[in-house]
């Protein structure tokens, strides 16, 4: 590579597609790499697909001229270059394993799509309140301090959120940040993931999509006659999810030993247990890869749902809570004028 910099995870990817449709289709490498490379533009990727193709002109096979850029490149996608180039077949495995991340890519795309909206509301909403804190709740608060009324209990709240709220909403910021750098600093990306997983409403799409990927790499390189227990480790290196990669390490070690895939899944906490039932009827029927394949479609369905359920229901929610929330403030403001005229009359 020309650059010392490492690929970003986008840039990485369209290298990856690029390379495998030029060693897909039959013509000669270097001509396919520079049309590649002019195709991309001239950008980072370019620039790499450019160096790929010296290597080949030098004698070097693509196999080779990979290894030797894959110190550029992100860990998961070296390993699915090292996962093609030990499958005998570089040009089909690297097309179906970059296929495979692209539907990990899109599914995950249309997660934070569906979460986008009712996340603008919120930020909104959060922005409306903080202005009327700042421009009108002070002239009520004054004008109820100067006529000595008497607050209702929402009222009050409001009055108080406007005296210390500020400073409570800032320490809970600190608090939050210091827990996140302390997690940060004493977890591993792994365990971050794993934390990650465990958040309400998105962590079961997380932990989908990374049940999806594994499954899918692992269909492929079952399917390329790959060894199981060097299949489970070249998946770990290909995954973005590290908390699947440590899992799918750990399923390379008790293969090893003798155990069975499915003996594993069924004990192990980080895989589901309705992929039990599939991957014991793909090792006695010899068709493990596509057991691991249906495995990989039950995830995409499941996930696919959840997030047209969040696309559906999250936005009246949303809009509930924030309704529900500017009553309370037009409510707690004009509360205690309504009984100040009262009183009056």
């Amino acid at each position: 590579m020309t650059s010392d910099r490492l690929l970003n995870s986008n840039e990485a990817a369209r290298l990856g597609q690029r390379v495998a449709l030029v060693a897909a289709s039959g013509l000669p490498l270097a001509a396919g790499l520079r049309a590649a490379a002019r195709e991309s533009g001239a950008g980072r990727v370019a620039a790499a697909l450019n160096s790929l193709a010296v290597e080949v002109e030098r004698g070097a096979s693509l196999e080779d001229a990979l290894s030797a850029a894959a110190t550029r490149l992100p860990a998961h996608v070296r390993g699915l270059l090292v996962a093609a180039g030990r499958s005998g077949d570089l040009g089909g495995t690297l097309v179906e394993l970059v296929e495979y991340q692209q539907v990990g890519r899109e599914l995950m795309r249309s997660l934070w799509a569906s979460l986008a909206y009712p996340l603008v509301i919120v930020g909104l909403a959060i922005a409306v309140f903080v202005l009327i804190m700042a421009l009108v709740t002070g002239s009520f608060y004054q004008m109820f301090c100067d006529f000595g009324l008497t607050l209702p209990s929402t009222t009050a709240l409001l009055m108080w959120l406007y005296r210390e709220g500020g400073w409570v909403l800032l320490g809970l910021f600190l608090a939050a940040a210091l827990v996140a750098a302390a997690i940060g600093l004493t977890t591993t990306k792994a365990t971050r993931r794993r934390l990650c997983k465990a958040i309400p409403l998105v962590g079961p799409l997380w932990r989908w999509a990374g049940w999806a990927e594994w499954a899918g790499l692992m269909s492929v390189l079952v399917r390329r006659q790959v060894p199981l227990a060097e299949a489970l480790r070249l998946a770990a290196d290909g995954l973005r999810d590290a908390d699947m990669g440590q899992m799918s390490l750990q399923l390379a070690e008790g293969v090893g030993q003798g155990q069975s895939l499915s003996q594993l899944a069924a004990v192990s906490r980080r895989l589901p247990s309705s992929l039990v039932p599939l991957l014991h009827w793909g090792e006695r029927a010899g068709v493990l890869s596509e057991a691991l394949a249906a495995g990989r479609a039950m995830f995409e369905s499941r996930l696919k749902t959840r997030t047209w359920l969040l696309q559906s229901i999250l936005p009246p929610i949303v809009f509930i809570i924030v309704g529900s929330w500017f009553l309370f403030v037009v409510g707690a403001l004009f509360m205690p004028l309504v009984s100040m005229v009262q009183g009056l009359s």
